[in-house]
């Protein structure tokens, strides 16, 4: 398959395409620039944090949202029934937080069920999950829309990178 990809676009590149993969290269292009013309929109995002025996990491991944710089926010932190001290330190992290945001409390019935209820009470447009363990960059969700809420998204896509306790990709 690699190989067959190769050639194929070998040949779209190379200076003597036929007509076909002229129009095929045109076609890209042109969808290209239609693509970066569109006007994005401004939709409000929701982003959902569940979390269950994280209270070491929570204000961290909660301070992550805060410091994002897309100014439609609204963060749902999900506690799915921690033994720890997470509700109270995220209820702690979302006082000082300049947008709307809510902590449930819920049973222990584990992460998917959790995160699925932060699903139902948020109210934006699109969604983000981040786990309690994890922080965003501060562009992730202003990259995030800039690339699919437009007119016509093809798609969406986000990078991840794992990071150590001592801050080390």
């Amino acid at each position: 398959i690699r190989h067959n990809v190769g050639l194929v676009l070998a040949k779209l590149l190379s200076s003597t395409a036929n007509p076909r993969q002229e129009a095929l290269l045109a076609a890209f292009v042109a969808w290209q620039r239609a693509h970066a013309a569109a006007p994005a929109t401004a939709p409000r995002v929701s982003v959902v944090v569940p979390v269950r025996n994280q209270a070491r990491w929570v204000a961290r991944a909660i301070a992550s949202v805060g410091a994002q710089r897309y100014p439609d926010l609204e963060l749902v932190v999900v506690d799915d029934g921690s033994t720890d001290d997470s509700a109270a330190v995220a209820a702690t992290a979302l006082a000082g937080l300049a947008m709307p945001a809510r902590l449930l409390r819920r049973a222990h019935e584990g992460a998917a069920a959790a995160a699925n209820a932060g699903a139902q009470a948020a109210s934006g447009d699109y969604l983000a999950f981040l786990n309690a363990d994890d922080a965003f960059a501060p562009a992730r969700i202003e990259r995030l829309v800039a690339a699919i809420a437009r007119a016509t998204p093809q798609w969406g896509f986000s990078r991840v990178t794992d990071v150590d306790d001592e801050g080390r990709e």
